[in-house]
């Protein structure tokens, strides 16, 4: 048996296509929170959660892969 955990960052949905954001956003402070890279997209966490239940991922146990673009990386 192997478990692992996907542990994945901001994705990229619709889920704020309603907010509203102001006019003038200050991108410094909001590119302390993106990553480096921007936002996850879905796939990006079906296909690690697709590789770790297939044969290829037959090496990970215990592992807890976050996918965040490089946010906890720094």
């Amino acid at each position: 048996i192997r478990i692992n955990a996907v542990g994945p960052g901001g994705i990229a949905t619709n889920i704020g296509a309603n907010m509203s954001f102001p006019a003038d956003p200050d991108m410094e402070l909001m590119s302390r929170y993106m990553g480096l890279r921007g936002m996850v997209e879905v796939d990006d966490v079906a296909d690690m959660i697709a590789l770790l239940a297939s044969p290829a991922g037959r090496s990970f146990h215990g592992a807890c892969i976050n996918i965040d673009a490089g946010i906890t990386a720094g």
